[in-house]
């Protein structure tokens, strides 16, 4: 198996940290950020996981859709990701930077995961540690790791699941069974899509130990499944209207799936992959990124293209399989940032196929796998500087901020309001006169003084209403007509509406 270099260990995990910390440091909070950070901040300061800066009749992911009760209480999945940042709050204070380093830790997590997967399913310390490196220097996983949804959470805890399960399976079978599935269904009460690290823990299981097991062992996970089934229980039973209205609400237009399982296949590459790797605004050097999923796609051909892998990794073969497939089914809407639950295994794939090219191929294919790891890295290292060279958070989310916080310390009455996608939170509080409605009181009745269009969300929002609701859309065109605009950076358009007299 040979002998682990932990200096060598220990450079990976410092050139993640500076990675990471550098995308966490520079990035631009979002709304989703957001929304998740206010239900943390108001379990610690109210005890309640509303997300209370979002009219539940102003969001626009939903074109108008309400969201009952969503300012109060948050239904639409259980809360474990805020609740544990919450207590990380408690302890370091809460600002975006802390957000975002919390999820850091989350991304070490899965860093120590991946080692003892791919050391437990290759016997190799060579692809173990050329695994984590590729993830450590994956832009998807960083970015994941450096953002303040509980994605990446949700991907470490399947991540240590899977790991916990192979480093136990041997000689205490009923504990790695206890263990890996408690992991995995926190994974899933943290975040629907942590559903692929059960898939994918089902198929080891399975593989490695089917004459093992008996059932005592089915029990065991049982009483894991109930358990979380209770956590539910107790959470939804006090309201279980709202949370059928809120869950009703967010589930719309999210089963695709079920239509086509061809579609969802074709279009994990054709809109996931295509929209993070290849996006429409890309010009110059940053079309280079589109060979980053070819490399990961080299790799994966290069191991099956091998006998002796085919032979021998079956089980590793089978796990990133079973995984891309469930990753491809459940994410019907194909949101690029569920990303980190599934870079990671391509990782692995491309690490087993270059540490056996590098053992026993020829020149020519250790010189193609060579090549193809210092272009995959390379790609990577320059999509990071770059993102961080322009540095957003400094550059346009804090002036922009400045400019609204001003009209808000000179406000001239209680009644002042601003709307705004909730990112403005993070320095202005989520609290009045903050308040995220998406279509500028169409349903909710309110007049903004302030109003803030950012691309990302509100922005997009417009041009969705465009088509999907144009009774929305041409209000919101003229409430904007009647505003001045007082900031604009490009992304961010600060408008100021007249005062009534």
């Amino acid at each position: 198996m040979g002998t682990v270099s932990w200096k060598l260990i220990g450079g990976i995990v410092l050139l993640y940290l500076v990675l990471a910390g550098a995308l966490a440091y520079t990035k631009r909070p979002w709304a989703d950020e957001a929304w998740f950070a206010n239900i943390s901040v108001n379990i610690l300061e109210h005890g309640k996981t509303g997300i209370s800066v979002l009219d539940p009749r102003g969001n626009g992911n939903m074109f108008g859709r309400e969201f009952p009760g969503i300012d109060r209480e948050y239904y639409i999945w259980l809360p474990v990701q805020q609740s544990f940042y919450a207590l990380g709050y408690k302890f370091i204070g809460f600002s975006a930077f802390k957000m975002h380093a919390i999820s850091m830790f989350w991304g070490l997590c899965a860093l120590a995961a991946w080692f003892a997967i791919a050391l437990k399913l290759t016997d190799s310390v060579a692809t173990a540690v050329l695994t984590i490196f590729l993830i450590a220097t994956d832009f998807a996983f960083l970015n994941g790791a450096s953002d303040g949804r509980m994605d990446i959470m949700s991907a470490s805890l399947a991540y240590c699941g899977l790991a916990a399960y192979l480093l136990l399976r041997n000689r205490y079978l009923e504990r790695a069974i206890l263990i890996s599935q408690a992991l995995c269904v926190t994974a899933g009460l943290t975040h629907p899509m942590g559903a692929i690290g059960f898939v994918a823990l089902l198929f080891l299981t399975v593989y490695l130990d089917y004459s093992r097991l008996r059932w005592r062992h089915l029990g065991l996970a049982l009483i894991v499944y109930m358990a979380g089934v209770v956590a539910v229980a107790a959470y939804i039973l006090p309201n279980v209207p709202l949370f059928k209205a809120q869950l009703g609400g967010a589930l719309t237009g999210r089963l695709g799936v079920a239509h086509s399982a061809l579609d969802t296949f074709v279009h994990e590459l054709t809109i996931k992959y295509q929209t993070f790797y290849l996006p429409p605004y890309a010009t110059g050097l940053a079309k280079l990124r589109a060979f980053i999923p070819v490399i990961y796609g080299l790799g994966i051909l290069g191991a099956l293209s091998m006998p002796s892998i085919r032979a021998s990794r079956r089980a590793m073969l089978g796990l990133v399989a079973v995984a891309l497939l469930a990753m491809a089914m459940l994410d019907s809407a194909k949101m690029a940032y569920y990303l980190v639950h599934s870079t990671p295994y391509l990782a692995a794939m491309l690490a087993l196929w270059v540490s056996s090219v590098w053992k026993s191929g020829s020149r020519l294919l250790q010189g193609i796998a060579g090549g193809a790891v210092v272009a995959l890295v390379a790609l990577q290292l320059v999509w990071v500087i770059m993102a961080a060279r322009k540095d957003p958070f400094h550059t346009s989310f804090l002036p922009m901020a400045a400019v609204v916080k001003d009209r808000i310390d000179h406000r001239p009455s209680d009644q002042f309001l601003v709307m705004s996608s909730a990112e403005l939170g993070f320095v202005v509080g989520f609290k009045r006169p903050l308040s995220d409605d998406a279509l500028l009181g169409f349903q909710s009745g309110h007049h903004a003084n302030i109003i803030v269009i950012d691309e990302r969300v509100y922005g997009s929002h417009q041009e969705g209403f465009k088509e999907k609701r144009p009774d929305a859309a041409a209000y919101i065109g003229a409430v904007l007509g009647k505003c001045k605009v007082i900031y604009s950076d490009g992304y961010y358009k600060v408008y100021e509406a007249p005062l009534v007299e």
